[in-house]
């Protein structure tokens, strides 16, 4: 099943199969109470929703791969799983434009090659799990001034590697964040409140 250049819109349905829904420059219209799902997003594409609740639904799996930018098209909340793996020399950008993504499931950046660009702002919710095991990701203010909050368990592993620049802010709230690989900022912003940090 292979979409480019077009919308798709998950509802009450569901999708099965070996093989995950790819899109190529298209939008995926999601939300939290939709069916499973497994979508893989390339390309210029946008990740958005226009009913009641835009988002991920707890049993969908939404891979962001090879030299990619999603945008937002609206605020998003994650109950699924997202995962980021740009694979060989590429680039994989999650661009906000103003819009928050909200994780109450499974945030990854995954693989060793490549390069994630973290361009919007997240807030890590309670429930959210957010694991950085690529070895280059990037929350840096190519997109402007982002922010990542959390209140949830944050890890960077052993073979995981985050640096934070320029207009960029990580506040550990009311979460554990947890450092077994490299967490660096240079021009960045650190702010430390209820949360932990080990590592």
């Amino acid at each position: 099943f292979t979409l480019s250049g077009a919308t798709f819109t998950e509802r009450a349905g569901t999708e099965s199969g070996a093989n995950p829904i790819s899109m190529s420059s298209s939008t995926l219209d999601d939300d939290t109470s939709a069916g499973a799902g497994s979508f893989t997003l390339s390309g210029s594409s946008t990740l958005t929703g226009t009913g009641s609740s835009p988002g991920i639904a707890p049993n969908q799996t939404v891979l962001v791969t090879g030299s990619t930018t999603v945008s937002l098209g609206t605020s998003i909340t994650n109950d699924g799983t997202l995962e980021i793996n740009p694979g060989g020399s590429y680039n994989s950008i999650i661009s906000g434009g103003g819009n928050l993504l909200t994780n109450n499931g499974t945030f990854e950046a995954l693989g060793s090659s490549g390069t994630v660009y973290l361009r919007a702002s997240i807030t890590n919710g309670s429930s959210g799990t957010v694991s950085i095991s690529h070895p280059n990701v990037l929350q840096d203010n190519g997109g402007g001034s982002t922010t990542t909050t959390n209140n949830g368990t944050f890890t960077v592993t052993s073979s995981g590697s985050l640096a934070l620049s320029g207009a960029t802010h990580f506040i550990n709230s009311g979460g554990a964040v947890t450092n077994d690989g490299t967490f660096t900022l240079s021009g960045a912003t650190f702010t430390e409140r209820a949360g932990t940090e080990s590592g």
